[in-house]
């Protein structure tokens, strides 16, 4: 779950890409990339 949460503040919050997080946190790119898919969608507007 950490994990989850630091994918997603990396991103919204610093702005790092997606290759750049996957780099720092010890997991794929595809890992972050459907991370970030699933927060958007579900993201309320």
């Amino acid at each position: 779950m950490r994990c989850i949460r630091d994918i997603l503040r990396y991103h919204f919050v610093q702005g790092q890409s997606p290759r750049q997080i996957a780099k720092s946190q010890g997991c794929g790119r595809t890992t972050v990339r459907d991370y970030l898919e699933r927060a958007n969608k579900n993201q309320v507007t």
